[in-house]
Parts: C-alpha cells; sequence; structure tokens
C-alpha cells in the first residue's frame, strides 16, 4: 500500500526521511517499552503512521495551531503529524511516565522542534489547544466527560474555529449517541485501499457541535501557557 501521493500537500522527501527514522527509531523502542504490539512492528506504516496522518489528509490546520493529543502512547497520531505539519504546535500526553520518556526522547532524537511530550490524564490537564486530537483511547461519549472548555484555549472558543478529531472504527451511530448528529465522520477507506481501514473513520467535532460559549470560560481559568509558546500574543 502506498498512499503517498494522497499527502502530497503535507509531505515531501525530507519529511517521509524523517518519518522513516522515526519507525525506525519507534521500533527499537519497542523492544524495551510496550509502545505498539509486536505483531504491528511489520505494519508500522499501514497500521500507525499512515493512520495518524489521515487527519492531516481530512484536516487543513492553519500555521501556529495548538493540536493536543490525549493518549499519545508512542507518538500516535501526533508525532507523524508534528512531522508532516512543522508550522503547527503538538502537546503529547500521556499518564503512563515511560511512554511519555520515550515520546520525549524520539523528539529530542529526531528533532522535531514542534512537539513536546507531557506527563498527566486528560482530565486533570490544564494543558490548552485549538484542536484536540486521539486515537480511540477510549469510547467516545466517555471521551466527552472528559473534554471541557479550559483545554481549547481563548482564540479557539473566540473564534470558536477549533474541535475533536478523533479516529475510531466500529458503529459509530451507536456508539456516538448525541455526538453523531452533531459531528462529521469521514472514512478513512476513501483514501487508503488495505482492508484495515475498512471500518475506520476520522470523526470531527466542532466547537460548534461541542456547544462550549466563550463566555462560559472566566478567564481566570484559562491556561495562562503553551509548553511550546511561553510568550503567546
Amino acid at each position: 500500500m502506498d498512499p503517498g501521493p494522497a499527502f502530497k500537500d503535507i509531505l515531501n522527501a525530507q519529511k517521509l526521511n524523517q518519518l522513516e527514522q522515526f519507525a525506525k527509531a519507534l521500533i527499537t523502542w519497542n523492544k524495551h517499552v510496550n509502545l505498539i504490539s509486536r505483531k504491528d512492528e511489520s505494519f508500522i506504516w499501514q497500521h500507525h503512521i499512515w493512520h495518524a496522518l489521515s487527519i492531516g489528509y481530512f484536516q487543513t490546520f492553519k500555521p501556529g495551531e495548538t493540536l493536543l493529543d490525549i493518549g499519545t502512547g508512542g507518538g500516535f497520531p501526533g508525532l507523524p503529524l508534528a512531522i508532516a505539519l512543522p508550522e503547527c504546535n503538538f502537546i503529547l500526553m500521556d499518564s503512563i511516565e515511560k511512554k511519555i520518556h520515550v515520546v520525549n526522547a524520539l523528539i529530542k532524537e529526531l528533532n522535531i522542534t514542534n512537539a513536546i511530550g507531557v506527563r498527566s490524564r486528560f482530565e486533570e490537564s490544564r494543558h490548552a489547544a485549538d484542536w484536540i486530537v486521539s486515537r480511540a483511547v477510549t469510547q467516545f461519549p466517555k471521551f466527552m466527560t472528559w473534554v471541557k472548555p479550559y483545554h481549547f484555549n481563548a482564540k479557539a472558543l473566540n473564534t470558536m474555529q477549533g474541535g475533536i478529531l478523533y479516529l475510531k472504527g466500529g458503529d459509530l451511530k451507536t456508539e456516538m449517541e448525541q455526538w453523531f448528529s452533531r459531528s462529521t465522520q469521514y472514512s478513512l477507506s476513501d483514501v487508503f485501499t488495505d482492508t484495515y481501514y475498512a471500518e475506520k473513520k476520522l470523526i470531527k467535532l466542532g466547537l460548534d457541535g461541542i456547544q462550549f460559549k466563550p463566555h462560559a470560560v472566566p478567564s481566570t481559568v484559562l491556561p495562562k501557557h503553551n509548553p511550546l509558546n511561553p510568550n503567546p500574543k
């Protein structure tokens, strides 16, 4: 499977080379820390890297936007996206210390300057972003109970430009309940011919669908910092 042409707008030879380095480094780390299934190592591009990059295929991001990756594990979807989108900032979050240690080691090894790994539970975090991205960390309704207005920065809330991008499979209409009609579901099979993607989707739920209102978030609650941009304008 070579979906590369589908990503011509966000990938070039340099980025593909960096993604190759990432794949090799991740497999090396995987011998010491369980980041992906050992059986999946041979399919790291098909099942992990291209899967992560599908977010960048369906959604265009503006320079300077921040993406918060929840439950990043071995750096998915955040690290492939950070390589493909150097003009954006990425916060990769996981509650497991050893996984975040690897993520930050990979960031340093690959000289990825627009990403940082943070150990935290999402429910307890006060990091804010324009977009929250994740890859099937839990059932979607449960995930939505964790999402609070302060997880989005003031710019996103004031312009209502931002939201959630969630990679998920299965019967979404049944699982998502009231969120189904408020969101857009993109079929990854429109991009990939591999049967692995037959039932996989990208869920996009904008801030208007979440129905957060700017005035509902006291300014004292909004996070004052971004680890990648300590002096926001």
